[in-house]
């Protein structure tokens, strides 16, 4: 009786043993994917360092929204292509969608709904119109300048110059 028992302690114990190591792996683990995670989103999304060497592929025509943020988002999108072509966007698309730049987002609809794509393409736009470089725009973009937009401020339908 008393070796049965003992063995059963020592199964007891070695399987908290087992259990604890395991469990301690697993928090390491976690923590470790968290602290990745944390760098990975501080990292800076992917976009072009330059100007296109080929034409670039058209954004989605803006009256295709029944949304007047997407739609003012989409139609200055259109205006500043290859601005939007050198910009990063910080909704992490390049690890999602497998977007290489900004413009990606207005090339297909994920600008629609997104909206820090709509605030930096806003942005850029204003920017642009100020007589910014792409690499200037890109360094605000980068220091967070586009998260000052007003989403409600482009909830009307806006004409924009030529």
């Amino acid at each position: 009786m008393i070796r049965v028992l003992t063995l059963m302690i020592t199964a007891a114990v070695a399987a908290t043993a087992l259990l604890s190591a395991e469990l301690s792996a697993h928090i390491r683990g976690t923590a470790s994917g968290i602290q990745q995670e944390s760098a990975a989103s501080q990292d800076v999304p992917a976009y072009h360092t330059g100007a296109p060497k080929e034409p670039l592929p058209k954004t989605l025509n803006p009256d295709k929204f029944e949304d007047p943020i997407a739609k003012n988002a989409y139609a200055m999108a259109a205006r500043i292509e290859e601005v939007l072509y050198q910009q990063p966007c910080y909704c992490h698309c390049d690890q999602t969608d497998h977007h290489a730049s900004l413009l990606d987002c207005f090339v297909d609809s994920h600008g629609e709904s997104c909206d820090i794509c709509q605030r930096e393409a806003i942005f850029a736009y204003g920017e642009s119109k100020k007589g910014k470089s792409a690499d200037e725009i890109r360094n605000e973009i980068m220091d967070g300048k586009y998260i000052q937009v007003n989403l409600d401020e482009y909830r009307t339908v806006i004409k924009l110059d030529k």
